[in-house]
C-alpha cells in the first residue's frame, strides 16, 4: 500500500488503536474517519482548554511520524501502548514549556484529562510573598503533598498560622503508595481532621490552602471531579459547607514550608503532629510552650 497522510495518521490499524484509547479517556466516542482532516475536525469539538488544542493535536501527530521514521529507518519495534505514552509524555513536555508555571502533572493526563486546567499568564504574574496573612483573627492551614515519581511513595505535610504569623501547628506524616493527585486530597482532608479534632473550627475562621489547583476546583464544584477522587474529596466538601471553611488556591513559592514538611513526610517511620502546648484561641498573642506529638 502507497503511504499517504490519511493512511499514516489514522487508516493504519495501529494507529486507529492508538487515537480510539485516547478517545475513550475523554468519553469520547469516534468513528473511522474518512480522512485525517474530518480525524482533526472531530478533536477541535472537544472539551480541551483552548489555547492547548493545538499542542494536543500536534504531538500525537509529531510521535507518529517520528515513530514511523524510526520503524523504517531503524528498524526499531514499538506496541501501541508505547507510541500512546510518548504522544502523552510530549504532551506535558510541550505544556509545560509553554506555561513553566503550570500545576500540570502527566498523571492527570492519564486519568483525568478533561479536568486538567492551565494558567496561561503565569509567566507574567507578579512574584508573590512566602506567606500573607489570613484575616485578624482567622486561621490559615497551608499543605502540599510530595510523590516519587507518577505513583510511588508519598508524603504530606502542613502548617497552620494565625493573622499574626504565629505558628500553631505543623503536620508531616507518610501516607504510602499514591498518584500526586491522591497526595494532594490526602493533605486537605489530613488539614480538615486535624482542625476538627483541635475544634479550633468552633472559634476561628478558616482557610485552606493548596497549590494543587484542580483539586480547589473540585471542592468548588464537586460534578467535575473524576469519579475515583469523588469520595476522598467528599469529606473536603461537607466541612465547607458546615463550617463555611474556604479551600484556596496558591502558588507553590507560597507554601516552601508545607512542601518541605510534605518531602520529610515521605520518609517518616512515624508521623509528626507538633502543636503549640495549650493552644487558645482568646489567646493567640501569648508567648506559650509548646508540645510534640507522634501518633
Amino acid at each position: 500500500m502507497d503511504e499517504s497522510v490519511n493512511h499514516l495518521f489514522c487508516h493504519c490499524k495501529t494507529v486507529w488503536r492508538i487515537w480510539q484509547i485516547w478517545a475513550n479517556l475523554w468519553n469520547v466516542f469516534i468513528t473511522f474517519p474518512s480522512s485525517f482532516k474530518a480525524l482533526a475536525c472531530t478533536w477541535y469539538t472537544q472539551p480541551v482548554v483552548r489555547k492547548s488544542k493545538p499542542i494536543w493535536n500536534t504531538a500525537f501527530v509529531w510521535t507518529i511520524w517520528c515513530c514511523r521514521n524510526g520503524i523504517i529507518f531503524n528498524k526499531s519495534r514499538v506496541s501501541e501502548m508505547q507510541v500512546f505514552e510518548a504522544a502523552v509524555q510530549r504532551i506535558h513536555h510541550w505544556i509545560k514549556s509553554k506555561w513553566p508555571k503550570s500545576t500540570l502533572q502527566i498523571h492527570d493526563l492519564l486519568l483525568h484529562p478533561t479536568s486538567v486546567s492551565l494558567e496561561s499568564n503565569r509567566a507574567n504574574r507578579q512574584l508573590v510573598p512566602s506567606w500573607t496573612a489570613p484575616p485578624a483573627g482567622a486561621l490559615k492551614f497551608i499543605v502540599d503533598a510530595s510523590t516519587r515519581g507518577s505513583f510511588g511513595e508519598s508524603g504530606i505535610g502542613g502548617i497552620i498560622r494565625n493573622h499574626t504569623g504565629q505558628t500553631i501547628a505543623i503536620f508531616s506524616k507518610a501516607i504510602g503508595l499514591s498518584d500526586p493527585t491522591g497526595a494532594e486530597i490526602s493533605a486537605l482532608t489530613e488539614a480538615c481532621r486535624i482542625l476538627i479534632a483541635m475544634k479550633w473550627h468552633l472559634a476561628a475562621p478558616i482557610i485552606i490552602e493548596s497549590d494543587c489547583e484542580s483539586v480547589i476546583k473540585w471542592i468548588e464544584n464537586i460534578l467535575h471531579c473524576p469519579a475515583v477522587f469523588k469520595d476522598r474529596l467528599m469529606a473536603c466538601v461537607q466541612v465547607q459547607s458546615s463550617f463555611n471553611w474556604r479551600f484556596s488556591f496558591m502558588y507553590r513559592d507560597s507554601n516552601c514550608v508545607a512542601h518541605r514538611l510534605a518531602v520529610k513526610g515521605i520518609s517518616r517511620s512515624s508521623n509528626l503532629l507538633w502543636i503549640v502546648n495549650n493552644f487558645n484561641y482568646h489567646q493567640q498573642g501569648r508567648d506559650r510552650g509548646m508540645v510534640l506529638r507522634v501518633y
